[in-house]
């Protein structure tokens, strides 16, 4: 199977040298690696100098320029698979902070396309050894150990979580890709929740692959978690047709639950009291987020990571 490697990319660190780097070993090799380089405002020559400095990587890097006031989480990503040749069979989705656990990241995601149901497979996130205790906890408890098929008729047992699929990490079907018509834009967030929805109730198969490893992790403070959290609840609230009749997810409580018993055994009780104040922050941003409409423009830009996705006042 033919696949192309698109990553996003905005002002990037050692990591994403780490990744080229770790593509161009694996055991099956991509194709080509689009970069979506976003240019900052006033900066066309550092971002010429990136572009030239990457590209020089390897052969097979092509480079795109995004200017900031363009990107969409949804938008910039369809550009980059339309920039993709003819004849790739697949594409992979990444982020410039998500680095392969090893060379056979790519080999097992393209092991999920066996099932010609298949529309995208995910990969599991691992966390990195500065990781704290609670961090570790999200990460096992969203990424299992195990496989997982799902379909639209998990959605009554699993919820919402059936939706759940991150560009973090994921290879997409192409054909299938082109015919629902790719990410629904604008997107201030979960653009690959929404698609996979939606692919969903086209009656296709979202898989995870635990053997399909990277290591990501990011080490949110409170104000920050609150905001990822304002747009996750505004997104849902956005595309509120593909959410709804989607049962909530009944597994906050015992995530809560888990690792206040795992800070306890560690001997991190101390931190019990923080991790609850982490949980009212993303609680608190969400609730925000799916009531962003009787917020005015100025409070939901304060309130965003994505506040460019405010700035025509939408609504």
């Amino acid at each position: 199977m033919i696949f192309d490697v698109i990553i996003p990319v905005y002002r990037p660190d050692e990591k994403l040298d780490a990744i080229l780097k770790s593509l161009c070993r694996q055991v099956a090799q991509p194709r080509h690696i689009l970069l979506l380089v976003t240019e900052p405002e006033g900066r066309e020559e550092e971002t010429t100098s990136l572009m030239e400095r990457l590209a020089e990587k390897d052969a097979r890097i092509r480079t795109y320029r995004v200017p900031q006031a363009e990107y969409d989480h949804a938008a910039t990503r369809n550009m980059g698979v339309s920039k993709t040749e003819e004849g790739a069979e697949a594409f992979l989705m990444m982020t410039q902070d998500a680095v392969p656990a090893d060379d056979h990241l790519t080999e097992r995601l393209k092991e999920a396309f066996e099932d010609p149901e298949t529309a995208v497979v995910y990969a599991r996130q691992l966390t990195g050894t500065d990781a704290s205790v609670a961090e570790k906890c999200a990460r096992r408890f969203n990424y299992p150990a195990e496989n997982i098929r799902k379909t639209i008729d998990d959605l009554p047992r699993m919820g919402i979580k059936t939706f759940f699929c991150s560009n973090v990490c994921a290879m997409y079907r192409r054909d299938i890709f082109d015919r629902s018509g790719g990410f629904e834009a604008p997107a201030i967030f979960n653009e690959d929740m929404v698609y996979a929805a939606r692919i969903l109730r086209e009656g296709y198969a979202v898989a995870y692959r635990a053997d399909a490893q990277v290591v990501h992790a990011h080490a949110y403070k409170l104000k920050a978690q609150f905001k990822r959290s304002f747009d996750n609840g505004a997104s849902q609230a956005i595309r509120k047709e593909v959410f709804e009749g989607a049962p909530p997810a009944k597994e906050g409580g015992r995530f809560v639950k888990e690792t206040i018993r795992t800070l306890r055994r560690v001997r991190q009780g101390g931190r019990v009291p923080y991790f609850l104040l982490q949980c009212a922050f993303r609680y608190a941003g969400f609730a925000f987020g799916k009531r962003y409409r009787i917020l005015p423009n100025g409070l939901r830009k304060a309130f965003s990571m994505n506040k460019r996705y405010w700035q025509r006042g939408r609504a």
